[in-house]
Parts: C-alpha cells; structure tokens; sequence
C-alpha cells in the first residue's frame, strides 16, 4: 500500500500529536476493510471493487473534521 497525503494533513498531523493518532487509527481500519463513514451505496461500490478491482473509498470523522481517503 502506498500512501500520499495532501500537504494540509501532513502539516496538521505535524502541529497535532492526537491528530496523527486519529490518522494512524483511519489507516489500521482502512487497512481492515473498515471504510469509516460511507453510505451503504459507497460500501457496495468498495466490496464490488475488492473483488474485481477499482478505487476504494473511505471518510473517517476526526477531532479536525472528516478525512477522505481514496
């Protein structure tokens, strides 16, 4: 897996120690199929693209307001 992150997050996680607790956490559950805060269309389109391949979509809610990861 590699990740990228806008330089807005990287800057708060930088400014932020609980912050980047929230990211790390974000990541672990997206890393388990936990994709956070999506509708259930959202979460059939990811199940679909596990199964023939396609861009996984996530959004987790942090103290710094929602991140979305793709």
């Amino acid at each position: 897996m590699i990740l990228f992150f806008t330089s807005g997050i990287n800057d708060k996680v930088a400014e932020n120690g609980e912050f980047g607790k929230e990211i790390a956490n974000s990541i672990v559950k997206y890393k388990n199929n936990d994709w956070g805060d999506l509708c259930a269309d959202d979460i059939k389109m990811n199940k679909d693209a596990l199964k023939h391949g396609g861009r996984i979509l996530a959004a987790y809610t942090t103290s710094q307001g929602k991140v979305r990861c793709t």
